[in-house]
């Protein structure tokens, strides 16, 4: 946890009070890149073969109709084969289901997976190989 907040225990141990509430707080806002044309009104197999790659991933369905709540084939960069929709990948953000779910990996899922990493590298360190664990809150509960 304090890594996740602060970096390591180190950097924690030498910031002052206010230091720590200001890295607490919520990070600005930025524009993410969601690695299609958000501006266009009618989206194409294309856009959602080029959102796939964005995200490390490949599109396996060859065919769509345009409906953003039609179920397409998955595949991400760790193997993991899934069924979702354009809506809940490209609107909802949901990603894989095996990957998704604690135990978190995601220094290791940022190194495969722009669309993660523009957002993970705002407060973590490239180099950095952080799993946080199913069970990694309980003790705050």
């Amino acid at each position: 946890r304090v890594n996740a907040f602060w970096g390591s225990y180190s950097q924690q141990k030498n910031m002052s009070n206010c230091e720590m509430l200001k890295n607490a707080e919520l990070l600005p806002e930025i524009k993410l890149n969601h690695g299609y044309d958000e501006s266009k009104a009618n989206l194409e197999i294309s856009d959602l073969k080029q959102a796939a790659e964005f995200r490390g991933w490949q599109l396996l369905s060859t065919e769509w109709n345009g409906d953003m709540f039609q179920s397409m084939e998955w595949l991400c960069s760790f193997g993991h084969r899934f069924s979702a929709t354009p809506f809940a990948v490209l609107k909802a953000g949901h990603g894989c289901p095996e990957c998704d779910p604690p135990d978190w990996h995601y220094d290791e899922i940022a190194k495969q997976n722009p669309f993660i990493a523009q957002v993970w590298h705002e407060s973590h360190e490239k180099n950095e190989m952080n799993v946080f664990q199913k069970k990694c809150f309980e003790d705050i509960l």
